[in-house]
């Protein structure tokens, strides 16, 4: 497994015993959230807080075997999925400690919205994460400003 980002990974593809199916890896973007950006072959530079968030996830997910629903494909081709590790949400985990803004996704259930935006208005109530900034930005603003040319 890598992580590029908060919300983007690349998954290795397993076997219900955890074994390699020696299938190939394939990436996949969280859906229902939207984390800060960092540094890509779209991106000319860091979000505030996108590297420290990307860490984070990344020490969460380090060898760690994670289940997935799919809900389609993006424009990029990954995979717009629900992340899973040990049955708990990620995206809800993220939420919770304010590493990510809520995005309203089409298909996903009236539960998992109205579970996904306790969990951001608790963290923003409580400042963590990037609601700790005093203005923070939204990724989707900060991709627009700054795409590589």
């Amino acid at each position: 497994m890598a992580v590029h980002d908060g919300d983007s990974y690349k998954l290795n593809a397993v076997d219900d015993a955890g074994n390699s199916t020696g299938m190939a890896s394939f990436w996949v973007r969280q859906i229902a959230i939207d984390a800060p950006e960092v540094i890509s072959n779209r991106i000319a530079a860091n979000q505030p807080r996108g590297k420290e968030i990307g860490d984070s996830v990344r020490i969460l997910l380090k060898g760690k075997i994670v289940t997935y629903q799919n809900f389609g494909t993006d424009k990029y081709g990954r995979v717009l999925a629900r992340v899973h590790l040990g049955g708990h949400d990620v995206a809800e985990y993220m939420l919770r400690r304010g590493w990510a803004w809520y995005a309203n996704t089409p298909g996903l259930s009236r539960k998992h919205r109205r579970a996904y935006q306790y969990d951001r208005d608790t963290a923003k109530k409580a400042r963590y994460g990037l609601w700790s900034d005093e203005n923070p930005i939204r990724p989707s603003v900060w991709r627009a400003s700054n795409l590589r040319k």
